[in-house]
């Protein structure tokens, strides 16, 4: 959310705006007519305090309600990310939905909470009405369904082959949709849509165990993870060095180096959006995900919290606007007086955009 300044309507609002008002209105406040030109069209960076009183005295001199002032004077909008998500017709959303099974059938059915979380937070940038009256699209919410046996960190491969067979159905329906935003949330082990979305990027094959690295970015998996296999992540990351096998983000960074962000419990751990855009088809899609279901909440915060930082593509090729953000979470724990249990919160995320000659290196 941004906040937007109102001026020019609240003078409309009340009959107070003809012409050659931005001038009487620079001659009564002591204001340059520019200034006052960039509050009408809502351009203005920052206003100070003296100066917004004035506006308020001069808007009571002229019988607008005191007791409406000085809110009257701002509004709400999304930012340009989150516009551009809500011009779409339609906005699907996709989160892992994990199914627990009893054969001959499935026992449990859950959803992970920061995953909901996230979408919550998502759903509230799209459907929140804007001062601007700004457009609303459809939204609509799918489940990915996986086989996630509670007992067993073992991947069983006829299971596995249904939930392949499934999230790629409701992938390929995801390409042929047109004039419309996805948003993916969870990493591939808990959205398998994750993992065709990420293996059609850069030109890989789906769920098969990496032995070259054609993602500029792995997730190794700690010894309590379901062993999903994928085309960028695994029990250890090809290239042979030391740190190939610690649990965590792995990226390259600017100088074309892989680099590890270890997972700490409570402490720290990685994670990464990636938002494309195609032109043709006119279609937007982002897919979020920590390391840990926490991290994918705390970068679901991020991407509202500091949008701007997510709205320049690194890469064009065709029809098509690539980015991708290597986001880093720093987290701590509070103990709050009477209560039991900790709580653990973030305290910094780092948004590092990939570099251009990175993104060219994989997807060309």
């Amino acid at each position: 959310m941004i906040i937007k300044m109102r001026l020019k309507k609240l003078l409309q609002e009340h009959n107070l705006y003809k012409r050659g008002i931005m001038q009487v209105m620079a001659k009564d406040l002591g204001l340059h007519r520019q200034t006052i030109s960039k509050m009408f069209s809502d351009e203005i960076g920052t206003i100070s305090t003296g100066t917004l009183s004035k506006i308020c005295s001069w808007l009571i001199e002229k019988e607008v309600p005191a007791k409406s002032l000085p809110a009257a004077l701002f509004g709400r909008g999304r930012g340009k990310l989150w516009q551009e998500f809500a011009e779409k017709e339609k906005c699907n959303c996709f989160i892992g939905e994990y199914h627990e099974p009893r054969e001959p059938e499935v026992l449990w059915k859950w959803l992970s909470r920061s995953d909901t979380t996230a979408l919550g937070l998502f759903a509230q940038q799209l459907s929140t009405p804007q001062e601007d009256n700004a457009t609303t699209p459809g939204l609509f919410f799918e489940y990915i369904p996986f086989h996630y046996p509670l007992q067993s960190y073992d991947i069983r491969q006829e299971p596995l082959a249904q939930d392949i067979q499934r999230s790629g159905k409701i992938f390929q329906k995801m390409l042929s949709d047109k004039n419309t935003s996805s948003i993916l949330i969870g990493s591939q082990r808990v959205n398998y849509l994750l993992e065709h979305f990420v293996a059609d990027l850069f030109k890989c094959t789906p769920f098969a165990s990496a032995e070259q690295l054609r993602v500029p970015w792995f997730t190794v998996y700690r010894e309590s993870d379901h062993m999903v296999p994928s085309c960028f992540g695994g029990k250890i990351r090809p290239g042979g060095s030391k740190e190939c096998s610690v649990p965590g983000l792995h990226y390259i960074n600017e100088r074309g180096k892989w680099v590890a962000f270890p997972w700490h419990l409570h402490e720290q751990d990685g994670g990464v959006v990636i938002i494309v855009r195609d032109n043709e088809k006119d279609t937007m899609s982002m897919a979020i995900f920590g390391f840990g279901g926490l991290t994918t909440e705390a970068i679901a915060r991020a991407t509202v919290l500091q949008e701007e930082k997510f709205v320049e593509p690194q890469w064009e090729t065709g029809s098509r606007e690539i980015g991708i953000f290597i986001c880093l979470v720093k987290y701590q724990v509070n103990h709050l007086p009477g209560e039991a249990e900790e709580t653990v919160t973030p305290t910094d995320t780092e948004i590092i955009p990939m570099k251009e000659k990175v993104l060219k290196q994989f997807l060309l």
